[in-house]
């Protein structure tokens, strides 16, 4: 019984430390892909609120082609995309570069897959190299981040 009580006890000092109305709310901006046949546009910017769940303030962040997976290099100063499409450059998909400035997205420059339609991206740990691969043709594309052309001149 006395177990019961202390665990009862405990329990309500938790629920009323979690009911303070001061605590700060931890807001991060999250990133979402999409496809674009519809009503979206591309990748949107929502503000999540980690001790709520909210999700608020949703905002187009990058007006690109069906960007239904997108991937954070391991430093996160960059957003990759695919495009996932076959009409990029006429016959594949694509891979868009964005730079993460002050919360907004720049975009940088862009380079077609060997296969259309990509659907993953991976980033290596040491972010020199992506890979994409693609559902159509089950080709894979390996990047060097290193190259020009993933910079705007």
């Amino acid at each position: 019984m006395k177990s019961r009580i202390a665990t009862s006890v405990c329990l309500g000092i938790l629920l009323l430390m979690g009911c303070n109305s001061n605590v700060e709310h931890e807001m991060y901006d999250l990133y979402v892909g999409t496809y674009t046949d519809g009503d979206s546009n591309g990748i949107y910017q929502l503000k999540f609120n980690a001790n709520t769940g909210a999700l608020t303030d949703k905002q187009l962040a990058a007006t690109i082609e069906n960007p239904s997976y997108i991937k954070f290099s391991p430093d996160n100063s960059m957003l990759y995309s695919v495009l996932e499409t076959d009409s990029f450059e006429d016959t594949s998909g694509g891979v868009m570069a964005y730079e993460l400035l002050d919360g907004k997205l720049i975009e940088k420059g862009a380079m077609a897959t060997v296969g259309a339609h990509p659907c993953h991206i991976a980033v290596s740990d040491d972010g020199q190299y992506l890979a994409a691969s693609s559902y159509t043709g089950g080709n894979a594309t390996i990047f060097s981040l290193d190259d020009s052309r993933w910079v705007d001149e």
